[in-house]
């Protein structure tokens, strides 16, 4: 090959090289996104509340440390029992020693030799107060964690409801208000044609821009808005979910069931788990008081153990014990600690009671709060929708007399803002009824994955609820 022919070759794979390079160099962006943010596979969306629910369950940290302290609290029981069973253990030894003994014996003795010994030894308690007291503490312990544990599902439940209807509360005012800016933008051309046909005027142009405008600003928040909502529910599930599943056209509202107040405030002391995390916390500290007292009582132990020795002084000596006896062993004086430990214990027993009357009392409030939340909620949605209708028949009638000259261009972008804010107080009506249902059963303590299927079952398959 000759000189001319190499330098062609050598040009033409220099340009093949840099083709390739500027191509790795500019889909280098996409697989960077692709590393970062993989594809998910369909199956992994969740579209519907119950579905949100479980991959929260799955991933909250809230509910993982609730079962984390469960386990924490659960080991103390064979901790605290550990005091009350057998308890064996061994030694053994081995040393050099070297003996100096002079005056013992008519000469003197100096020798270095091995020492070896060991040891076995049983211990079992036969009185030990404070123990029996601290095991029945553990025990209350654990059921107040498994009420906290309760107490955290249930709290999901609620993120979750509420988290979720933000997202369709969100949706549907951004389609309101980019509905009120399509009506808007018919209002802003219908003011034009008028004032170029010499039946307007600019005022009125005026006026219309500026509403819309508005109308547009108004677009920009509520899409924010819905981001934002989004956001917050990723936040429980840790994973995206997809597009949500809207509620059906004709749901119901229902009203409490019992419709009686007393019922649902009676439900809340005997069923709330944050109650009974409380009493739990009393009678462990309770237990926890008479632990501190029972220092104070002698404990008795059954003990035995077997020693061997040899090498003890000389280096042939051996010796072996066999000992098995009962100690008893009692305070006297421990320069005040006992005292100490027992008023510490009264006073945090003192705070604990305190606190009970306190959950006590909100869990009172809350369930009366939320039985009225849901009982108003019910007819504040029959208001709500009844006002769109009022308010859309208004705004048509207004447009009619736009048109004929009887109503002025102000009188229907009132009209339309009238119409954009009764939709929105519908919207916040609607969805607040579902989340006024789930806080009435948290209040209760009855709240369970049952209701959310139920909920569940109110929305759509088919994403037309927007």
């Amino acid at each position: 090959m000759h000189r001319g022919a190499k330098y062609h070759l050598a040009k033409s794979l220099l340009k093949m090289i840099q083709g390739l390079h500027m191509k790795a160099k500019r889909a280098l962006p996409l697989i960077l996104l692709v590393l970062l943010f993989p594809p998910v596979a369909p199956g992994a969306l969740a579209t519907d509340l119950f579905g949100c629910y479980q991959m929260a369950v799955k991933t909250d940290p809230v509910l993982a440390r609730a079962r984390a302290l469960l386990d924490s609290a659960r080991a103390e029981r064979p901790l605290a029992r550990s005091k009350l069973l057998p308890r064996a253990s061994g030694e053994a030894e081995v040393s050099t020693r070297n003996v100096h003994i002079k005056g013992f014996l008519p000469y003197t003795i100096k020798d270095s030799f091995i020492h070896d010994s060991y040891s076995i030894s049983l211990q079992q308690s036969v009185l030990n107060g404070p123990a029996w007291a601290d095991l029945q503490a553990a025990n209350q312990d654990i059921k107040a964690a498994e009420a906290a544990l309760i107490a955290a599902r249930q709290d999901l439940i609620s993120r979750v409801v509420d988290a979720y209807f933000s997202v369709l509360k969100a949706r549907a005012d951004a389609q309101v208000a980019r509905s009120n800016r399509k009506r808007l933008e018919r209002i802003y051309d219908q003011a034009q044609m008028f004032l170029k046909s010499g039946a307007g005027d600019i005022v009125s142009v005026y006026e219309a821009k500026a509403r819309l405008d508005a109308a547009q600003a108004q677009v920009i928040s509520a899409d924010n808005a819905v981001h934002i909502a989004y956001r917050e529910l990723e936040r429980l599930t840790h994973a995206p979910t997809g597009e949500l599943n809207n509620l059906k056209k004709d749901i119901r509202c229902l009203l409490p069931e019992p419709d009686d107040m007393d019922a649902w405030v009676k439900a809340a002391l005997n069923h709330q788990p944050l109650l009974a995390k409380a009493k739990s916390r009393l009678l462990a500290s309770e237990h926890l008081v008479e632990k501190a007292r029972r220092e104070r009582w002698p404990k008795v132990d059954l003990y035995a153990a077997r020693t061997f020795a040899r090498g003890e002084m000389l280096p042939d000596t051996r010796t072996g014990e066999w000992i098995a006896g009962f100690r008893v062993t009692v305070p006297f004086f421990l320069g005040g600690e006992i005292g100490a430990n027992v008023e510490k214990a009264m006073g945090i027993s003192l705070a604990a009671r305190h606190e009970l009357q306190d959950v006590k009392d909100g869990i009172s409030l809350a369930a009366r709060e939320a039985f009225l939340n849901l009982r108003n909620s019910v007819p504040q949605v029959r208001a709500a929708r009844q006002a769109v209708e009022s308010a859309k028949i208004s705004l048509d009638a207004t447009q009619k007399g736009y048109k004929v000259g009887t109503r002025t261009v102000v009188d229907v972008l009132d009209r339309v803002t009238d119409y954009d804010n009764a939709l929105r107080r519908y919207n916040l009506a609607l969805y607040g009824h579902i989340r006024a249902r789930v806080r009435l059963k948290q209040a209760a303590g009855l709240l369970s994955e049952k209701d959310v299927k139920s909920i569940n079952t109110l929305l759509q398959t088919n994403n037309k609820g927007d």
